[in-house]
């Protein structure tokens, strides 16, 4: 698949980039591999058949701003804002598909695993407390509602979900590390690589055979 192997050198090559310090070329090269995710998500989930198809690439559109925006510092909140809707977004999704998840275990072990992290966090984080926080309580429910999601045509298209879900919040997990307590020479390979791979996995959810379901 052409598309996978630009995917593959884009993603590589940003992540070079990143440890060599050579921010101009990272510039575009981190938004790009976002896009090429998205192409992936247009052409294997056919959005003109699919209505999660579609809310998955809007989910992944404000990935793509949030990547954006997040280049700068400045930013930061807006970049923030982007990814708190995105993940509303994916979280509507699962829920729509696969119904609310009853699973309260996951929820109580995320929420733990959550509030412990957040503590570890708090006195580094400044006037961004509340931001944070409400950034974490949304992207927890994501992951607590990807966790169970079921695709009906395939349980392989739902493990794709499952997958990405983990991955997305320990990349956001290891961001967050990496700025508010001290950063890391190897974080930009496990903080770029979780998060393009969790959004590849989104893409591939699409193939779930769902067109016939309303998101509405």
């Amino acid at each position: 698949m052409p598309i996978f192997i630009l995917l593959i050198i884009s993603a590589s090559a940003a992540i070079i980039c990143s440890y060599l310090n050579y921010f101009r070329i990272f510039l575009w090269l981190k938004p790009l591999t976002t896009i090429l995710i998205i192409i992936s998500a247009f052409q294997i989930g056919k959005p003109e058949k699919s209505l999660y198809t579609k809310a998955i690439i809007s989910g992944l559109v404000f990935c793509l701003l949030g990547d954006v925006l997040l280049l700068n510092d400045q930013f930061f909140i807006y970049g923030l804002i982007s990814f708190l809707i995105a993940h509303l977004i994916f979280t509507y999704s699962f829920i729509k598909i696969g119904g609310f998840s009853s699973n309260y275990i996951h929820a109580v072990v995320l929420l733990i695993i959550g509030i412990l992290y957040y503590a570890f966090l708090y006195k580094s984080l400044g006037q961004l407390a509340i931001p944070v926080l409400l950034y974490l309580l949304v992207i927890l429910l994501m992951c607590w509602q990807g966790l169970s999601f079921e695709c009906k045509s395939s349980e392989v298209h739902g493990r794709f979900v499952h997958v990405a879900v983990i991955l997305f919040v320990i990349s956001d997990a290891t961001l967050a590390y990496n700025k508010f307590i001290v950063s890391s020479d190897s974080s930009p390979l496990l903080i770029l690589g979780t998060y393009w791979t969790s959004l590849f996995m989104l893409a591939l959810s699409t193939q779930c055979n769902i067109s016939n379901r309303r998101l509405v």
